[in-house]
């Protein structure tokens, strides 16, 4: 039965997507010629502005409203689905950063070996900082699901690009092995052990990194079991791809060590290469055998491009009893550099169809939204932008390049010469306060008297009478007439007065005298 727009809606307000005044604006804000009739239009709609996203509209469509909001996160989209739990793409309400959110499935809560090994993965993951090994940020439990965030790698695992293009150029494949080995050489000296290397859990994002994930199955050596080990592996689930186990790991997966991932790597390589895992069979166990007891194929039977010395290395990592294999990662990653003669990853992108009614409704957004493009696209091309417009009818008036230089330069010799007024006009006010102190500090001047009781302040020097430079902003009348006084005394006392320049304290000529007879 076909939904209704009332029942899309509703949906949508259910979800916790958008609320009711969220959405009213939102389709108030439509022309009257793009108003939505049907839940495809308004799904295409909220899809081109960016309020919901492919997968959120198909989930509202279903009516699997819950979910799609947890906790500080918004659900954007499903990346995957492992032995685990749920791999989702979303982002956190406050900072807008993109993640992965790996949920446990709510079935899978009531048992408590699960909830301990997803408590172990995100205590093992928080240990691990490497290029080549998918960053863990936080681990959380909201409303009894448990939920690990990690970096959000946007590409695609090793599986799926082989799967849709076939096998990798040689370069491409010790490339991704070479970078793979790096990050577990990491996890090694940490006392790490994968335990599930696979084209699966190797992703390459859109720079070429590979990156390592799911870490659920890792084992952490030197770290006490607390009784738990004999439980979590004990119960009759094989930890590892059957495909690109270790024969020892199959035995005993308690005891595999480093060397285990060595073997899951080179069938991992031989997969990249040849596009199928070293051994087949009809059945897990003539898969596991076969890894046990039948021969270790060469990659030169099947690639006509792989050198002997390459083939030689895949053995080697191959062999059935780890002291035979190379002993860790740092002894693979010098045996394929000498291999390597260059790098192109190229990540590809897929897409999920779903049910019949859902096709159609995804068929109809693609061409509903393609339409809306092509008629925005159109429109853009018909209108002119305001600066051209206004540059065409003269509104505009662009100057010169050398009147603009003009206009500059006279601007700052306008500021430099209003500066210079303010602080002229700060010394003058200071001067003249100091001015004004000093004249009410001086005594009342009496009647001029002749004699050397007048003259008290002058000093004889070298012969001669010198007067002592008179206080600050004097007046000039007040000082020629002091220096006349002071030369009628010398005159009477028969000494002759040298000629000499006084100066203020601000630098300024106040008098000069000239005696060219002695008297």
């Amino acid at each position: 039965m076909p939904l209704s727009l009332d029942h899309f809606i509703e949906n949508v307000i259910l979800s916790g997507l958008m609320s009711v005044d969220e959405l009213a604006v939102f389709q108030g804000s439509l022309p009257p010629e793009r108003q939505p009739r049907s839940p495809q239009d308004l799904a295409r709609e909220l899809i081109l502005a960016g309020k919901l996203t492919r997968f959120q509209a198909e989930k509202v469509y279903q009516g699997k409203t819950r979910g799609l909001v947890f906790d500080e996160y918004t659900i954007l989209d499903r990346l995957g689905a492992g032995g685990m739990g749920q791999v989702y793409r979303a982002e956190h309400h406050t900072m807008g950063r993109i993640v992965a959110l790996k949920m446990l499935p709510p079935k899978m809560m009531d048992s408590p070996e699960a909830v301990r090994r997803f408590q172990r993965e995100v205590r093992t993951a928080a240990r691990l900082l490497h290029p080549n090994i998918v960053t863990a940020f936080d681990a959380r439990e909201h409303d009894g699901v448990y939920c690990l965030v990690m970096e959000y790698v946007d590409g695609q695992d090793l599986a799926t690009l082989v799967k849709e293009n076939g096998p990798m150029p040689v370069e491409s494949a010790v490339e991704c092995i070479l970078q793979a080995a790096r990050g577990l050489e990491y996890a090694h000296g940490e006392n790490v052990v994968h335990r599930d290397v696979k084209p699966s859990n190797l992703l390459v994002d859109k720079k070429g990194t590979v990156k390592i994930l799911d870490m659920g199955l890792a084992r952490v050596f030197g770290a006490p079991d607390q009784g738990s080990g004999d439980r979590l592996t004990g119960s009759g689930q094989m930890m590892g791809t059957c495909d690109y186990l270790a024969p020892e790991q199959a035995e005993n997966t308690r005891t595999a060590d480093c060397r285990a991932d060595v073997y899951s790597l080179g069938c991992t390589f031989f997969r990249l290469l040849t596009g199928s895992p070293p051994y087949t069979g009809d059945s897990m166990l003539k898969i596991l055998l076969a890894h046990r007891e039948a021969p270790i194929p060469s990659l030169c039977d099947d690639r006509g491009d792989v050198s002997p010395q390459l083939d030689a290395v895949c053995r080697k990592m191959l062999a059935k009893r780890p002291e035979d294999r190379y002993q860790s990662m740092t002894e693979v990653i010098a045996a394929l550099e000498t291999c390597m003669t260059g790098r192109q990853v190229r990540p590809l992108a897929g897409e999920v169809s779903g049910d019949t009614a859902l096709t159609s409704f995804l068929q109809q957004l693609s061409e509903g939204a393609a339409g809306i493009r092509r008629r925005t696209a159109a429109a853009e091309e018909k209108i002119p932008s305001l600066s051209e417009t206004a540059a065409d009818r003269g509104l505009i008036r662009k100057p010169p390049a050398g009147r603009r230089h003009v206009l500059i330069f006279a601007v700052a010799v306008a500021v430099a010469v209003l500066l210079a007024a303010l602080l002229l006009g700060l010394v003058l006010r200071k001067d003249a306060a100091e001015e004004t102190q000093r004249k009410e500090t001086l005594p009342p001047a009496g009647p001029r008297q002749d004699g050397p009781a007048r003259q008290a302040p002058l000093v004889a020097r070298g012969g001669g009478i010198e007067q002592p430079p008179p206080p600050l902003l004097l007046h000039a009348e007040e000082l020629v007439g002091r220096l006349r006084d002071a030369a009628e005394v010398g005159r009477r006392h028969g000494h002759r007065v040298p000629a000499r320049r006084d100066r203020m304290a601000g630098g300024g000529v106040v008098g000069q005298l000239h005696h060219d007879k002695a008297v």
